[in-house]
């Protein structure tokens, strides 16, 4: 089998061979042993015999000093072998956000994310800028910022992802990492939210039916007078809402727009009103059109959508700041 030659240290005594299961011609680091346990407790355990643990399968052949690295992928882990190897010059400035999360993968499962963390705020900081993110892209960053303890980065991409996920949720490819629990949780809210904005106008056809038995929605109504008024508003709303998909209004399971498909057609329905009357010009029905009212109502349920904590998250992202701290504590301690 053939393969490329790739020094990281002149005087280095361990070799790598990285891409048997993604490619024909697999790639052989030179790298030194001591850089490679010092920087990963998975790395120190292949090298100095001791038991691999929880990370099993991670190498399937060593010898002369030659370990086999099947499942990694060149690129993520060529980018962590120059990190540790102060091979600087050579770490990409700025990473997409597919290639971010391999990186993050590979970090993770050899535990070196410490290794990125001189890195990290400038290779996420363009993630949250794409406007026209896949949900997908969404959920790889908001796995990404949950690994490198972005707390504030994390609540806006899980408001994101919250408002712009279709149906379902969990729709993303197999395999693809996720924070503990936040799927089931977005995806909660997200029904609660699409039941509220449907709510509205359940609740608004509901007052335009009211014959005499309550006070009528018509702001000139009289007893036993005319619908005229709720039956225009009533023939617009449920057209534009049938031209919409939304007619008869369905129950949230069963809408597959995300929040924000759903309020964007929510807030451009048409409603007419008959305007003034002929037989007394001085009763404007354009007092009765709930354009505002059904406006000001769907508002507050998006508002209501929030920006803040999730209890379970916020005692992950605590942990991680303890962990940072007992580690730059022992490596203090060391020197």
């Amino acid at each position: 089998m053939s393969h490329k030659a790739v020094s990281l240290d002149r005087y280095g005594d361990t070799q790598l061979r990285i891409g048997l299961d993604h490619s024909k011609d697999p790639v052989v680091f030179t790298a030194c042993s001591r850089a490679l346990s010092r920087s990963s407790s998975i790395f120190r355990t292949m090298l100095y015999g001791e038991t691999v643990g929880n990370e099993p399968g991670i190498i399937s052949r060593r010898e002369n000093q030659i370990i086999d690295v099947h499942h990694d992928t060149l690129v993520p882990m060529t980018t962590l072998l120059c990190i540790i190897h102060s091979k600087f010059d050579q770490v990409p400035p700025a990473l997409s956000v597919d290639e971010l999360y391999d990186l993050v993968v590979v970090a993770r499962k050899y535990d070196m994310m410490t290794a990125l963390r001189p890195w990290t705020a400038k290779w996420t900081k363009i993630l949250g800028t794409n406007t026209q993110s896949t949900q997908e892209e969404i959920t790889k960053a908001l796995w990404i910022y949950w690994e490198l303890g972005q707390r504030d980065a994390f609540y806006l991409a899980a408001r994101r992802l919250t408002v712009e996920s279709r149906a379902p949720v969990n729709s993303c490819p197999d395999g693809l990492r996720t924070p503990p629990g936040i799927a089931e949780h977005i995806s909660s809210f997200r029904l609660q939210t699409i039941q509220s904005l449907i709510q509205v106008f359940r609740e608004m056809i509901q007052k335009l039916l009211v014959v005499d038995e309550q006070p009528r929605w018509c702001r000139h109504a009289a007893w036993l007078g005319p619908h005229r008024c709720e039956s225009m508003i009533l023939g617009s709303l449920t057209f534009c809402l049938c031209r919409a998909g939304l007619w008869p209004l369905p129950d949230a399971i069963h809408v597959k727009d995300s929040i924000l498909e759903l309020y964007t057609k929510l807030k451009t329905v048409v409603i007419h009103d008959i305007g003034q009357t002929t037989d007394d010009p001085r009763r404007n029905h354009q007092d009765c059109n709930p354009r505002q009212y059904l406006s000001e109502a769907v508002e507050q349920v998006m508002n209501r959508i929030p920006n803040g904590r999730i209890a379970c998250c916020d005692d992950h992202f605590q942990d991680w700041a303890n962990d940072i701290a007992k580690k730059n504590e022992t490596s203090s301690e060391s020197q």
